[in-house]
């Protein structure tokens, strides 16, 4: 029996999806905080007698195990919780992810070994068990984690004569490995004996058709699928599973029809929309290009074929084709999913041009962007801001505002557009106007980062020319006008130290030694790298026969300054004379 089901990793590969997934069957995330216990500790979890407080830490373990899925230690903890609290199926589940790693040779072998006490412990209790149906499987497993493969066989066909759950026994069955002709056998033998005695035992039958394919009985799949899909008429992704098995026979749609709906009137239009998507679903996009097409000429205002053959253009790189079904569909959707669908869709097409254009652009091939950026949808946002940008970089200002002034129509109190008119006006020298636009985005999002950037860099450009005025007064002695012109740049910009150091300096200028020390301190304060307003600042202090404060200030200009600032040598040798003095 051993070679029945020696090739487990083989056959398990094929359904390694099925049963991989498993660990995301039960995702509960715990609505409370819940004790954790440690497996170390493996009584502690029967002093928790409340049902619901159980059941929390339950949750609270699956939420960590869905979040690190790959914590054995975790697993095993949660796998030991269901089994002490009966959760059978749960239990199964678990163990499908653990055989999974078993068959890609990724279980350490001290995991085995508790496993293989795990299978001594539940062999004790489960012969007292009523759940016999779910107790067998997991013998199962754990007897083939033990190399126990006749005992692994056995308690699947024990399982099998208390039949519940069909899709956890016909994921168990396909992974407990009965494998190789004489073990598809095997397993066909145990199927057809639960079909025979099951009211339900057409939800075995998916399974045993993939053991019949299995030994290349492709005539009995066919019946066992046709029989399947008459009493099983919703299960749509049987319906796809049977068409494929049926395409390379060249029938009719017609009889397509009759072999997939038995007993069910529906139309061409049904099926053309479930072999369209199933067929993309599966990245069978000839399939899924040709019932597209079939739909769209058949059925003109239904939207599905338009939505999917955007996504099979855009996928083949045919942006133009893509663009005209998007444009084709928008007057079709008929229901909010398909709604967002286009709108993810508009997006994402919009998208790729626009980076396409950014590329382009950062390389200095801005005639190059405007073409791609044509060929892109001209009423999305990036895409007219992406025009704009591109055609002032090329010198073409008039139509890099007719861009603007459409996105401003189309989208008005928009900040991204408020803050590219700030922006143009901003290089452009237009100092008041970009102002305007950035008052607007400020109103309309007080925090919006660009927009305070910009003012910021606006804010310095004017006071750098006010600075200039600053300067010519101070030099000719005017120091009222350079104390005037000072206030009307503070008023744009208040924190920019040189501004305040000019003030501090001009009141002293103007022996008004009391008026200086408030700006030096803030200029210090906004930059204190600003090493000659220390000085300055040490100078008026002095000057008010404060001598400790003075003191302080002459000392952090002599140890900021540079050594190799020879240029401001003599106040140097001041301020060292000053606190030699003022330290007697």
């Amino acid at each position: 029996m051993k070679k029945i089901i020696i090739s487990l990793v083989v056959f398990a590969s094929i359904y390694n999806l099925a049963y991989a997934s498993a660990i995301y069957e039960h995702k509960v995330q715990p609505s409370r905080s819940a004790i954790m216990y440690s497996t170390s500790n493996p009584t502690a979890v029967k002093t928790v007698q409340d049902f619901s407080a159980v059941q929390t830490l339950i949750d609270e373990l699956y939420f960590k195990v869905n979040e690190d899925p790959e914590n054995i230690d975790l697993r095993f903890e949660l796998i030991n919780l269901l089994i002490e609290n009966k959760h059978y199926s749960d239990v199964c589940n678990q163990m499908s992810y653990l055989l999974h790693l078993y068959s890609q040779n990724s279980l350490d072998k001290e995991y085995l070994s508790q496993l293989k006490e795990m299978k001594l412990a539940f062999e004790k209790n489960v012969r007292y068990d009523r759940e016999k149906f779910y107790s067998q499987l997991i013998l199962a497993y754990l007897n083939y984690f033990d190399n126990d493969y006749e005992a692994a066989v056995q308690n699947i066909t024990v399982a099998s004569k208390n039949a519940k759950n069909a899709n956890t026994f016909n994921r168990s069955l396909d992974i407990l490995g009965l494998n190789g002709e004489e073990g598809y056998r095997t397993a066909l033998s145990i199927l057809d004996n639960i079909i025979d005695n099951n009211s339900k035992g057409y939800e075995y039958r998916p399974c045993k058709i993939r053991f019949l394919e299995a030994l290349g009985n492709v005539n009995q799949s066919f019946k066992e699928m046709s029989i399947y899909i008459e009493n099983a008429p919703d299960d749509i992704s049987s319906k796809f599973d049977f068409y494929r098995m049926l395409a390379d026979k060249n029938y009719p749609d017609k009889k397509l029809i009759k072999l997939l709906y038995p007993n069910q009137d529906v139309t061409y239009e049904t099926f053309y929309e479930l072999i369209a998507k199933k067929s993309f679903e599966i990245d069978d996009f000839n399939t899924a290009l040709a019932y597209s097409q079939k739909l769209i000429d058949n059925y003109p205002e239904n939207p599905i074929g338009y939505l999917l053959l955007v996504q099979i253009y855009k996928n083949d790189n045919q942006s133009t084709e893509a663009y005209k079904m998007l444009k084709a569909v928008r007057d079709k959707l008929q229901n909010q999913e398909q709604i967002e669908q286009y709108n993810i869709l508009l997006a994402e097409f919009s998208d790729q041009p626009v980076k396409e254009a950014d590329s382009l652009i950062n390389s200095g091939l801005y005639s190059q962007a405007i073409e791609v950026l044509k060929t892109a949808n001209q009423e999305e946002l990036s895409v007219i801001l992406a025009l704009s940008k591109a055609n002032y970089l090329a010198r073409n200002k008039q139509a890099c505002f007719e861009y603007l002034n459409k996105a401003m129509s189309l989208y008005p109190d928009n900040v991204d557009v408020l803050n590219y008119f700030a922006f143009i006006f901003y290089q452009e020298g237009d100092i008041a106007s970009s102002r305007n636009y950035l008052n607007r985005v400020l109103e309309l999002s007080p925090e919006n980062s660009y927009a305070l950037q910009l003012l910021d860099n606006l804010n310095r450009l004017e006071s750098s020319a006010y600075i200039n005025q600053i300067i010519s007064a101070f030099d000719s002695q005017n120091y009222d006008e350079a104390l005037r012109v000072i206030n009307l740049a503070l008023d744009i910009d208040k924190n920019n130290s040189i501004l305040y150091y000019y003030q501090g300096l001009t009141y002293i200028a103007m022996n008004n030694y009391a008026m200086a020390t408030a700006p030096l301190y803030k200029a210090i304060e906004l930059d204190n790298k600003n090493v000659i307003a220390y000085f300055y600042l040490a100078l008026s202090l002095d000057n008010l026969s404060e001598p400790q404060n003075a003191l302080e200030y002459y000392q952090k200009f002599v140890k900021l300054l540079p050594a190799d600032n020879y240029a401001e040598s003599e106040k140097l040798n001041y301020a060292k004379t000053r606190i030699q003095k003022l330290t007697k």
